[in-house]
């Protein structure tokens, strides 16, 4: 053989990147995290509109799993899906990943920034409304702000009394497409 053919014959582990698109990248990171991955780069999301986490195989190749960012969509669909996890699906645990670590509520103006707060509050609310459900009448995005038109109904747990109300939130969303200010009115 020579010299030509046995370069080409060579081959060696950890020389490739690989890429595949996935729908939540967040979601992937943490199934990823609990199996412990080595991680490249954490979740990240760039100008160009790609949200993406790194990591290596085995055999040292670069992992990429990417997800698309469709700015208008995504924030809608981020506040939609944070109500949705959040009250419907009695999961405060979602403020840890979308409320940011600066994150204040107008309604709380003393409250400490970040999700710990809101997390809390929730989680007692539910308790005394367990049956509690909003729907999503309207949303609207302007910028990095969405407006959303909200029902809230549910059964306060120790009188039977029906709790009925409508209202209307602003979100503000930062760079990394996590909410970092929140106002509200109730009708």
């Amino acid at each position: 053989m020579n010299r030509m053919t046995t370069e080409k014959l060579k081959f060696s582990f950890g020389n490739c990147i690989l890429e595949f698109q996935v729908s939540d990248v967040d979601k992937e990171y943490e199934m990823l995290k609990k199996l412990g991955v080595e991680f490249v780069k954490l979740p990240t999301t760039q100008p160009w509109g790609i949200r993406s986490v790194w990591f290596k195989d085995p055999d040292g190749n670069i992992i990429n799993f990417y997800s698309k960012i469709d700015g208008e969509k995504d924030l809608k669909d981020i506040a939609v899906m944070y109500f949705n996890t959040l009250i419907n699906e009695k999961d405060p645990s979602i403020c840890d990943k979308l409320l940011a670590q600066d994150y204040s509520d107008n309604d709380a103006p003393e409250a400490p920034l970040g999700p710990e707060e809101t997390k809390s509050f929730v989680s007692e609310f539910l308790k005394q409304y367990p049956d509690m459900f909003i729907t999503i009448k309207e949303v609207i995005k302007e910028g990095n702000k969405v407006v959303l038109r909200l029902e809230w109904k549910g059964t306060d747990k120790d009188n039977g009394e029906i709790f009925n109300r409508n209202g209307i939130i602003i979100l503000e969303f930062n760079e990394e497409n996590q909410i970092k200010r929140r106002w509200s009115s109730y009708f």
